[in-house]
């Protein structure tokens, strides 16, 4: 071999070594860009079918030599073609750490408080008369104390949140319904001679229940009545007291229907065994009732006790009705506001019933008298004709005078100490609700002499015995509605 043989076999040898390093190269290079990024559309990779070898000339253009070339041996030239790395993303760079505000400081909300709340003894007093209670009490709640109206439990129970109350106003413990209707009759009518309806005058008031008369028996003596339940119902209160007589001692009971509908008894004498046994044992001086606990239960007709015959009283109330008076003021917030609701008990009956009972209806001397008006309200404001007291003031006036046409026309004047009645044809009867200005009754002796003010709420009246006198006497009385 020659010397220019061995020189190009060295020269290929180089050549094929330095194409080896290079592919090495461009795999590692290919490798690193394949673990940056997949090739793009636009990017071109080296493969080595791309690069073309031409011969290498020799030194002297005369002589050719034979060169032996490697098939698809690389010729190590260089490409303009190479592995393009995707562009770097643009990273903005994190902001730089700043200092946390601290939040405005707020003041904690007062929470809403319940319905007549405050905050201030000034405010709860300020608010109180427009709430049907009395007083107030301190409660918290929370971390705030509030003053609330109504000292009372129930009065706040009642009067702010409208809960269901009683006749005597305290919470009703038992079902609400203004529907109940009485199913029985309180006595045998048979036993009955008349009952004088609601409204008539007595002891100095207008009584707002009827009084039942009981038939005497043989030689007029009087006969044992039994009285029972009108309607399923709980006795809810009564008392034991001495008669003004001081003769007799007699039962008075009230009884429950529901929250909106009660009845009472007067008079009574002897009581059904469940009741006697929790009855006071002795008689006391007031009338006033006290409250059963547990109240007793009854069903319509049940007996309830009995009276020794003679005149007793069945009266009712309605908390949904409401009787309107000449001063409504006088009696819807005071101690007489049971008689706003009380109401005609033979008018909740149904009609089979009632029939019966108003064909009893008559007048306290005992005549049957037919009868169409059974309300116990009598008062007609600018006449005579109502219920009367000593005082202006409503809160301390007592009631001193009722004045009332009986059934069949009879005018009644009844004070605590006296009673007239003037029948029709007597010269000096007068219908009451025609008594608006001045007027002289006279009956059996005695006259009473009335006058009324302009604005019908003062009366002044004088009575004495003898024949009626021509003007008012200068010691007529003031009286008030």
């Amino acid at each position: 071999m020659s010397h220019f043989s061995i020189h190009v076999r060295s020269t290929s040898a180089v050549i094929g070594f330095a194409m080896f390093l290079f592919a090495i190269g461009c795999a590692e290079t290919d490798l690193g860009n394949n673990m940056s990024a997949a090739p793009t559309a636009t990017e071109t990779q080296t493969t080595p079918s791309q690069t073309k070898t031409k011969p290498t000339p020799t030194s002297s253009p005369t002589t050719k030599a034979a060169v032996t070339v490697e098939p698809n041996t690389p010729t190590p030239q260089e490409t303009s073609t190479s592995a393009i790395s995707p562009s770097p993303t643009s990273t903005n760079p994190p902001p730089a750490p700043t200092a946390t505000p601290m939040p405005l400081s707020t003041p904690t909300p007062i929470p809403t408080p319940p319905p007549a709340h405050f905050l201030t003894q000034e405010e709860v007093e300020a608010a109180l008369p427009d709430l049907n209670c009395s007083g107030w009490v301190q409660v918290p709640i929370g971390d705030i104390t509030y003053y609330r109206a109504c000292a009372a439990d129930p009065d706040y129970e009642i009067s702010v949140m409208g809960a269901p109350s009683n006749l005597s106003g305290g919470l009703c413990n038992i079902d609400s319904d203004p529907t109940v209707r009485f199913t029985a009759a309180p006595t045998d009518l048979s036993l009955i001679k008349v009952i004088v309806p609601p409204g008539s005058p007595s002891g100095g008031t207008i009584a707002g229940h009827s009084y039942l008369h009981s038939k005497a028996g043989a030689d007029d003596e009087t006969i044992r009545i039994p009285v029972y339940a009108p309607a399923d119902s709980i006795l809810s209160s009564m008392s034991y007291y001495i008669s003004n007589g001081g003769d007799k001692n007699f039962y008075f009971l009230t009884f429950d229907m529901s929250c909106e509908i009660s009845y009472k008894f007067d008079h009574l004498v002897e009581l059904a065994p469940t009741i006697d046994e929790v009855a006071p044992g002795t008689a006391v001086e007031s009338s006033a009732t006290n409250s059963v606990d547990p109240p007793i239960t009854f069903e319509a007709g049940e007996l309830i006790g009995y009276t020794d015959g003679g005149t007793w009283d069945f009266g009712a109330f309605d908390t949904t009705h409401v009787n309107q008076f000449a001063n409504q003021e006088r009696y819807s917030r005071t101690r007489f506001s049971q008689a706003v609701h009380e109401i005609c008990p033979y008018d909740y009956y149904d009609d089979s019933l009632k029939s019966q009972f108003y064909a009893l209806f008559g007048n306290p001397g005992g005549d049957r008298v037919a009868v169409s008006d059974c309300s116990p309200a009598k008062d007609v404001l600018g006449s005579a004709a109502g219920q009367w007291f000593d005082s202006p003031d409503v809160e301390s006036g007592q009631s001193m005078l009722g004045i009332a046409m009986q059934p069949g026309g009879i005018v009644e004047i009844s004070s605590e100490s006296s009673n007239m009645r003037v029948y029709p044809g007597n010269p000096t009867w007068l219908d009451l609700e025609q008594l608006t200005t001045a007027h002289c009754y006279a009956s059996d002796g005695q006259w009473t002499y009335i006058e009324i003010n302009t604005d019908g709420l003062q009366m002044q009246l004088a009575n004495g015995d003898g024949d009626c006198p021509s003007t008012l006497p200068t010691d007529a009385v003031t009286y008030y509605r």
